[in-house]
């Protein structure tokens, strides 16, 4: 064993049509957020991981921290993101049946590291972390220690420094890295950490299994992961986020979107959208919203919302 969004919401689509080019590398700047993706098949002693691992950048957090849109694409809320279809990429990385193995697990961080200077009103030590939510209840706000902050900031520094330079897949934004390279995903969470992920005791990952579940509104989701803000000063931070009417307080998970794994053929909808509630009031009801189209797509949303991230193919 190796050592170790105030209301917004991101679509994610991987699909069967082309993407752009490979171009460059990848590289993770203080103060992005990532998708990443990793293979844990079950077995003695937690279970093994799977050869590769991949990422994607979703870039500037506060981007996706303060934005009020509903159902657009994420090369929307951050114009310098080529394509929003990661399909091809996942299936090289993961197989083309990664939707359905059951062995496939994703989670979403972010990070402005320790020493690093205010990035658009993240202070240094801002970390973001996601939580996997479905119908039956709505996740319950991180809150961390001083030091578990620290660690969980470090461990994300970590992540980042290790992703640097990596050549790009299909998708410009996004990156296969072989497990044996250094400072990958799989060193930051269980079994490797015996338990913890990120030096944390809650599990931010969500599993990919076969088929489908329905939320509260009746809309079809394959997974969905509610993300958090964790910022560790007020020093210089922007405390707001998006359509949220509480202000971020040091160390406590402020709630800026959620993003969803939807199948295709599903319309965007705001329909079925549930009032918009503050980051206090407690649960609040997951709503599903699809594109029209059989791929794997990213966008964002408000709190109340969630947009298609992965449709299946």
């Amino acid at each position: 064993m190796r050592q170790s969004l105030k209301t917004s919401l991101l679509t994610l689509a991987a699909a069967a049509l082309a993407a752009a080019p490979a171009r460059g590398a990848v590289s993770l700047e203080s103060g992005s957020i990532a998708l990443a993706f990793y293979q844990l098949t079950p077995g003695a002693g937690g279970g093994s991981f799977g050869p590769n691992t991949y990422i994607f950048d979703l870039g500037q957090a506060s981007l996706y921290r303060e934005n009020t849109k509903y159902g657009v694409s994420v090369s929307t809320i951050n114009p310098g993101i080529a394509s929003s279809n990661i399909g091809m990429d996942l299936a090289t990385a993961f197989g083309p049946n990664w939707a359905d193995s059951g062995t496939i697990r994703w989670t979403v961080v972010g990070n402005i590291g320790d020493t690093d200077p205010t990035v658009a009103g993240d202070p240094a030590r801002t970390s973001y972390i996601s939580r996997a939510t479905d119908t039956i209840s709505a996740t319950v706000p991180p809150a961390v220690s001083s030091s578990n902050s620290t660690g969980l900031n470090s461990d994300i520094k970590s992540l980042f420094a290790g992703v640097q330079n990596s050549p790009s897949a299909d998708n410009a934004d996004g990156t296969i890295i072989p497990i044996s390279a250094l400072r990958t995903v799989d060193e930051h969470v269980n079994p490797t950490t015996l338990g913890l992920y990120f030096t944390l005791g809650t599990d931010p990952t969500q599993r990919f299994d076969a088929g489908t579940f329905t939320d509260r509104n009746g809309n079809q989701l394959e997974g969905a992961l509610d993300i958090y803000r964790l910022i560790h000063t007020t020093n210089e931070a922007d405390l707001t986020a998006g359509y949220s009417s509480g202000e971020a307080v040091v160390r406590n998970g402020q709630f800026i979107g959620t993003i969803a794994s939807i199948p295709p053929g599903i319309s965007p909808s705001s329909r079925n959208r549930p009032p918009r509630c503050s980051d206090s009031a407690g649960p609040w009801e997951p709503v599903s919203a699809a594109a029209a189209m059989p791929e794997r797509h990213l966008s964002q949303s408000t709190k109340s919302l969630i947009h298609p991230i992965t449709h299946r193919s």
